[in-house]
């Protein structure tokens, strides 16, 4: 979910284990960050998102509810990107992204040829 007072971020709610939930904010690049997608890009086990936009970014989780950024990606249409989908797309055992109608093939440590 992206916050509309907070432009550059995205916004995520954390369960607590109790049906509860807290909200926390992650700086992506660009200013309007888009559709979101979740994998394990750097095969640590641990959930890292991809996220679409002005520039898109990855997010790689540090398994307690934090997220560092990867390098962004770049789009060569110079206008970002809104819609994002993630597979094997080249049967390696690394997940790939589609951003828009980019193809950016995992390295397997987070990063994106």
């Amino acid at each position: 979910m992206s916050h509309p007072d907070k432009k550059g971020y995205i916004d995520l709610l954390l369960g607590a284990g109790d049906g509860n939930f807290t909200m926390t904010s992650f700086p992506v690049a660009g200013m309007r960050p888009g559709a979101m997608i979740s994998a394990d890009f750097n095969k640590d086990g641990l959930p890292d998102l991809a996220v679409s936009g002005a520039i898109p970014t990855v997010l790689l989780g540090d398994g307690r509810g934090g997220f560092e950024a990867a390098p962004p990606l770049p789009v060569s249409n110079g206008y970002g990107a809104e819609g994002v989908e993630v597979a094997d797309f080249n049967r390696d055992g690394i997940p790939d992204l589609v951003i828009d109608h980019e193809m950016y093939y995992g390295k397997g440590d987070g990063t994106f040829a």
